[in-house]
């Protein structure tokens, strides 16, 4: 096989590039640096609070992407993830995680509006004894300080 020249690995390196990205933005998968980078520090801590023996369920509130629950999932096949965000153009990345990762023990993606009462989430089916933890990470830095207190007032309720 001939040696590619210098200019022809450079031309072949962005045509790679540019599929790279054309897959990209043809998924309906979003990936977000600091999820990846935060999953296994999170698992590790979610490990020591979250029994392993008994069937279970799990709120997760702010799901952003989808890839802390199709991460978290197939450590834990006793619990029933359900997967929630207030942005709905997130549903589509959460659902694709969860689907491409064949993950049988999450729900699919639901609107909560955390400032709002939690008898009103997930349309009033998850009430309290329903639930035995409710999961959120990375939201109270990126949300309106009313979203934080909802969260806040709710949680005697549910965690």
């Amino acid at each position: 096989m001939r040696a590619l020249t210098k200019k022809g690995n450079q031309l072949l390196k962005t045509c790679i590039t540019l599929l790279s990205f054309s897959q990209m933005a043809s998924s309906k998968k979003q990936f977000y640096p600091a999820a990846d980078r935060n999953k296994q520090p999170i698992l590790d801590i979610l490990k020591d609070h979250i029994s392993l023996s008994d069937k279970r369920k799990c709120l997760e509130i702010s799901s952003g992407s989808g890839q802390h629950v199709s991460f978290f999932a197939p450590h834990f096949p006793n619990v029933r993830f359900y997967p929630s965000e207030e942005s709905r153009f997130l549903f589509d990345s959460i659902n694709e995680h969860v689907k491409s990762d064949g993950l049988g023990n999450v729900e699919q993606a639901r609107y909560i509006d955390a400032s709002s009462p939690p008898e009103t989430w997930y349309d009033g089916k998850l009430q309290k004894e329903t639930l035995d933890y409710v999961y959120n990470c990375n939201m109270i830095h990126l949300v309106p300080f009313s979203t934080t207190e909802g969260k806040q007032k709710s949680s005697p309720l549910y965690i």
